[in-house]
């Protein structure tokens, strides 16, 4: 089986960087007690504060897929649209060494 790397990239909204930043700490904590995740860990922008960006490993497509289909991914999704200014960046990575 192969690892899934994912890097996903937010830009909060003016006055919502502390509330994305609790929401995807609370999204971390969830995530690392889940099945097949690897590593779920957040980082900022050092120069953009505003930008935040979650650095993923699952341990197979059936983790993240199950992942994805969690209640607290349902509720984090429904609480972006208030704290995000556009879309998430979510790309799926490939090891090259």
């Amino acid at each position: 089986m192969r690892e899934i790397v994912l890097l996903v990239v937010f830009k909060a909204k003016p006055g919502k960087q502390a509330p994305l930043t609790a929401l995807l700490q609370q999204m971390s904590v969830l995530s690392l007690a889940e099945t097949g995740c690897c590593a779920y860990t957040l980082h900022v922008d050092a120069d953009d504060p505003a930008t935040l960006v979650l650095y993923e490993v699952w341990s197979d497509q059936a983790a993240l897929d199950a992942h994805d289909q969690s209640a607290h991914v349902a509720h984090f999704i429904g609480a972006l649209p208030a704290l995000v200014a556009g879309p998430m960046d979510r790309k799926v990575l490939a090891r090259l060494s």
